[in-house]
């Protein structure tokens, strides 16, 4: 039997398994946390905090240095579709009637 992959679903307190045994037959077996003896439970939560710290930031909280390197991004676009507008705006008056 090949483990494939583990999906922890906190909210819903099970794990779910996938596993493929050698015939490539595969599977699912769900583990409710309840059933777990409490030095399972114990490494599940030791897993859990791992994974925890393990995650990027999250988008919605960027790093400072990272949004103010966006914001210099960004207005040096803005200056440059500034000056790509104006010159489009000079021909266009040069074609005018």
């Amino acid at each position: 039997m090949k483990l494939d992959q583990i999906i922890i679903r906190p909210e819903a307190s099970r794990l779910l398994i996938q596993h493929t045994d050698n015939a490539g037959r595969s599977g699912v077996t769900i583990v409710e946390f309840g059933a777990l003896n409490p030095g399972q439970s114990q490494a599940l939560g030791a897993c859990l905090d791992f994974c925890q710290d393990a995650m990027p930031v999250e988008p919605d909280k960027p790093v400072a240095d990272e949004v103010e390197q966006e914001i210099a991004e960004l207005e040096y676009r803005l200056e440059h579709l500034r000056k790509a507008l104006g010159k489009v705006s000079k021909e266009n008056k040069s074609i005018a009637p």
